[in-house]
């Protein structure tokens, strides 16, 4: 009887959680495969652009496209776009001719290129080709295969022009074709509304049931995380307060637990110097609120981070084993941040000599008088201070800026990072917790146009191997802090969108548990995606095409989310302004201390 209950309660739920879903949405609206969605914030086409101007429009006898044309504005004067997307495959195409084509007309003299790879449920490329169009009139061109273990199919179209002003590009409509029958208006073809595959993916005796706020007891069930040296907590957005709160509780139990001695974050390492003087109690609590003011710049609830480095305070006030916490992304304002580091740990009197050199950068004489510095490494503990050697030799070589650099840069050098800090820090038998964002963390390279982007996990995955273990946060429901429009701008509460019939957060659902751990390696083939919001991607498609069993080795599913609360509103405003105001604030401290300025 019992056994019947369960299953009438399943069923219930999951079509509960369809309803919430509304309308089944047609495949080409799904995917926009006709640009109609087109828009100036973050449409879900667009990977990148110079000088683009983006419209849709009528191109010949009203019949509608998408018109591409200069834009008399950009870094860049020559006139390039590049489009993207990912499609899912119907469920049952397996044996059957498929077709994907596109009509686009395109300058004389000019290319553009329609680029598609399909892949199978890990993500291996199966057809991979491209098309060329030249040509101002509207031409027709199809990529066909015989689908065979093809779960999804990634479209590029790729414009190269130049600065002549008079550029026009049309695209009109991908039409996905099966058997010759078109998918995208098909209701043959919509989204799997009857599909309980994903439903059914998750089994009972691998989810480990999860509890809110203990510190101290979350880990004894999860085997899966004794044996690693570093282990990453991704999440899916930057905008879950909800998250936060579950990845500081995991992180506080692997510090209680299991010898973990470094917490890494996605934030640049210079901010970060003086919140580990913080945290080891070489600083009082009256630099809490200058803390506070660097954590603002993030785009994150500044006040559970507090509350969280309290935390790390007090624990390392209680051990002989002490945490380090620091960043590992690029620099924005070395010069600033180690004045500000080197006035805090020897004051004006005994660090005027360290200010003066580092007010005119003079990195390689601070590098040679510090090793023989009895008060500095009195300051600091034997390891640290080889690490603060080690950084300020590297000071030459590193670009600040307030700009990121560009991804694979970006990944590659937070992964240099680990290394060094992580070898420098770590005694044998401590381990490592990373928190960043899950797209860094994953493992698995993601192929983008006619390039592969490897994330941080990729290159820690390399160094590391099977010592490096993966944990991404997913959420299902509820609220989340999203840009209005593109990274950067303003922000606003936004409600997550109900999680589609393919997707772990679906599967998440269907279990009825609100807050779970569940490793990877046993999900069912019916997820086939899972949540991923990025930074201005309020109107893009969060659910993409992925293989959870090769992305990461473990997830945790909340199923209600809260937003973040304690966030500035202008995140990238208020870093400008902030750096300047703490800027000037040294200049003074400097001037006080005898040392000339510019």
């Amino acid at each position: 009887m019992k056994k019947y209950q369960h299953q009438l309660f399943l069923l219930l739920l999951i079509t509960l959680v369809f309803n919430l879903a509304g309308k089944t949405q047609t495949t080409e609206k799904k995917y926009d495969l006709d640009f109609s969605g087109v828009n100036d914030c973050s449409w879900g086409w667009l990977s990148a652009q110079s000088r683009s101007k983006f419209v849709y429009s009528n191109f010949e006898h009203g019949k509608p496209a998408l018109k591409v044309s200069y834009r008399a504005y950009g870094m860049d004067k020559a006139m390039r776009f590049l489009l993207l997307k990912t499609i899912l495959l119907p469920g049952n195409v397996k044996g059957k001719k498929c077709q994907v084509a596109l009509q686009a007309a395109v300058p004389e003299g000019k290319m553009l290129t329609l680029y598609i790879t399909t892949m199978d449920a890990e993500e291996r490329p199966i057809v991979n080709r491209q098309l060329t169009f030249s040509g101002s009139a509207l031409q027709k061109k199809a990529v066909s295969f015989t689908a065979g273990n093809d779960k999804a199919i990634s479209i590029g179209i790729y414009y190269q022009g130049d600065s002549i002003p008079q550029q026009v590009v049309w695209l009109q409509r991908i039409q996905v074709t099966v058997n010759g029958k078109d998918i995208g208006n098909s209701p043959e073809y919509a989204a799997r509304k009857d599909s309980t595959a994903a439903a059914g993916s998750l089994s009972k005796s691998r989810l480990v049931p999860l509890t809110a706020g203990n510190d101290s007891t979350l880990l004894p069930d999860i085997s899966d995380l004794n044996n690693n040296r570093l282990i990453g907590l991704g999440e899916c957005t930057h905008g879950s307060a909800t998250i936060r709160s579950a990845a500081f509780q995991f992180i506080k139990n692997l510090i209680v637990q299991q010898r973990c001695r470094l917490v890494l974050l996605e934030t640049p390492m210079d901010v970060t110097l003086l919140w580990d003087l913080y945290a080891q109690g070489s600083i009082g609590a009256e630099y809490e609120q200058q803390i506070t003011n660097d954590v603002k710049m993030g785009f994150g609830d500044y006040a559970l981070f507090m509350d969280f480095l309290r935390w790390l305070r007090n624990y390392n006030m209680h051990t002989d084993k002490p945490v380090h916490i620091l960043g590992i992304d690029y620099v924005i304002a070395p010069q600033l941040y180690l004045l500000e580091y080197h006035h805090a740990l020897l004051g004006s009197t005994n660090g005027k000599w360290y200010l003066q050199q580092i007010q005119d950068k003079k990195y390689d004489l601070i590098y040679n008088h510090a090793q023989a510095d009895t008060l500095l490494r009195q300051k600091l503990d034997q390891r640290f201070f080889q690490l603060y050697l080690s950084y300020l030799k590297s000071l030459p070589v590193l670009q600040p800026g307030i700009l990121m650099p560009m991804p694979d840069e970006r990944d590659s050098g937070m992964a240099k990072q680990v290394q060094m800090v992580m070898e420098t820090l770590l005694h044998a038998g401590e381990k490592a917790v990373i928190y960043a964002h899950s797209s860094h963390l994953t493992a698995l390279p993601t192929n983008r146009f006619k390039e592969t982007y490897y994330p941080l996990g990729y290159y820690l995955k390399q160094h590391y191997g099977r010592q490096y273990f993966t944990v991404s946060f997913q959420i299902a429901a509820g609220y989340y802090t999203q840009d209005v429009c593109s990274g950067g701008g303003g922000h606003s509460k936004d409600t997550l969108k109900p999680p589609p019939v393919y997707s772990f957060e679906y599967a998440g659902l269907a279990t009825g548990l609100p807050y779970f751990y569940y490793p990877s390696a046993h999900i069912g083939s019916g997820v086939q995606a899972f949540c991923r919001i990025e930074r201005g991607s309020r109107f893009k498609n969060w659910y993409q095409f992925a293989s959870p069993q090769k992305r990461f080795d473990a997830f945790v599913f909340i199923r209600n989310s809260e937003p973040l609360r304690f966030v500035e509103d202008m995140p990238a405003f208020y870093t400008g302004s902030h750096i300047y105001k703490r800027s000037q604030a040294m200049k003074a401290v400097l001037k006080e201390t005898g040392i000339t300025t510019p």
